[in-house]
């Protein structure tokens, strides 16, 4: 249950964070991933840092400060690109997307002994296709009336390529 509730956490907040900032900051939050990753792991599961971790994470802030930098141009012509609230809490929804990412990783990591991952993959496709449909219905139930127009051709192609 935790898995599904993680994966589904992740997969809204990865979306809803594009309503609310540009992809560049997004990108930015989404490549702390792996170092989010390695910290839990060594405080939740007591696994030891790499040996590359420092290095990894020193060529991450020289690529990010690259980013930074390239986009100051961007930025400077362009006022209505600076930092916003809007952006802020764009950020904050993809790193609450990154620590989701994080823990479904440990909670796999965990639950490896007791489940098969087959029956995790099952878990995370039910999860996130059952909220998908929930939220789709919810938030535009309009955009299922498509489908009753489709002819026999359409249907024939559909399930051909699905």
């Amino acid at each position: 249950f935790l898995y599904c509730l993680l994966i589904v956490g992740r997969a809204v907040s990865n979306i809803l964070s594009t309503a609310y900032t540009e992809a560049y900051n997004i990108q930015l939050i989404a490549q702390l991933a792996p170092f989010i990753l390695v910290l839990l792991s060594n405080l939740i599961l007591h696994e030891s840092y790499s040996r590359l971790l420092y290095p990894s994470i020193l060529f991450s802030f020289i690529g990010v400060q690259f980013v930074i930098f390239s986009q100051s141009s961007i930025i400077d012509s362009d006022s209505s690109k600076h930092l916003t609230s809007l952006d802020i809490i764009g950020m904050c929804v993809q790193f609450f997307s990154v620590i989701c990412f994080a823990l479904s990783n440990i909670v796999t990591k965990l639950s490896s002994k007791y489940v098969e991952s087959k029956e995790l993959v099952f878990s995370q496709g039910f999860s996130v296709g059952l909220c998908s449909l929930i939220l789709s219905l919810i938030i535009n139930p309009n955009g299922w009336l498509i489908w009753l127009d489709l002819t026999i051709h359409d249907w024939i192609v559909f399930f051909s390529f699905s």
